[in-house]
């Protein structure tokens, strides 16, 4: 992730259903956009709380996941973009 995207604050979009098995259901405005995440996907969807920058979520995910910095750094990257691709999520 370049530096710049470090102080990016990601904000949740939608609402969650349910689960199914373990994965979550996330409902984005009408009930025909309707995602499902993997609990890693979950959790990182969760934590764009519209205050946290990708930087504290790193640090988050680092620590709860028991990650080095450059997995945690890797794996929110990755899902952040995903997210934001299928509008789960936007920056400000």
């Amino acid at each position: 992730m370049m530096e710049k995207s470090q102080s990016l604050i990601p904000i949740k979009k939608g609402a969650l259903l349910g689960m199914y098995g373990e994965n979550y259901i996330i409902a984005l405005g009408e009930e025909e956009n309707v995602f499902m995440l993997t609990p890693i996907a979950y959790y990182i969807w969760d934590l764009c709380d519209g205050e946290s920058t990708t930087n504290d979520i790193v640090s988050i995910v680092k620590e709860e996941l028991n990650l080095d910095h450059d997995d945690a750094r890797n794996v929110v990257s990755i899902v952040l973009k995903k997210l934001n691709e299928i509008g789960l999520i936007y920056f400000k």
